[in-house]
């Protein structure tokens, strides 16, 4: 197998859990702003 191959395979992947986890984090910090957002609502 060609050792280039393995090395751009490896680089893409973890592009992609890089911007699997960034999409999280956007998710996560839509969600909380949400939650305050509502708390606030409720006073």
């Amino acid at each position: 197998s060609d050792p280039r191959f393995c090395e751009r395979s490896a680089a893409v992947s973890a592009a992609g859990g890089w911007r699997r986890a960034r999409n999280e984090d956007r998710v996560t910090s839509v969600k909380q702003t949400w939650f305050e957002f509502k708390e606030a609502d409720v006073e």
